[in-house]
């Protein structure tokens, strides 16, 4: 939901960024209900779930985590451009779960684009 909310919001914002989502434990599809409540925001997600590799990480301006867990990878940890949203993952909840996170991570994506720089376009 960060990567289509990011791409769709930074036009609005002046901002010439580009988001992509990674997991370290990416599921095999979008969870449809986070397709359904971003589409209630007339955002079509079309992109597949990835790995995080090192070369993702390396290439970023920033890394944004939804929220790491102790069992998991957490390049919170030790990487400083890494920022750590703790985010619930609402994946066996309800649908209303997902847009409590979605509207919590559009909260969050809206303050992130009105601190990165602007284009010059």
């Amino acid at each position: 939901m960060a990567e289509a909310l990011f791409n769709k919001l930074a036009s609005k914002y002046n901002v010439d960024a580009v988001a992509s989502s990674a997991g370290t434990v990416p599921a095999d599809e979008v969870n449809p209900s986070a397709l359904q409540v971003l589409k209630e925001l007339n955002i079509d997600h079309h992109s597949d779930p990835k790995i995080l590799s090192n070369e993702m990480m390396s290439e970023s301006d920033a890394i944004i985590s939804m929220g790491c867990m102790a069992s998991d990878f957490c390049p919170a940890t030790f990487i400083t451009k890494t920022q750590d949203w703790n985010i619930d993952d609402p994946v066996s909840h309800p649908i209303e779960k997902f847009r409590e996170v979605r509207d919590v991570i559009k909260e969050k994506v809206d303050i992130l684009l009105q601190e990165l720089p602007k284009s010059e376009k």
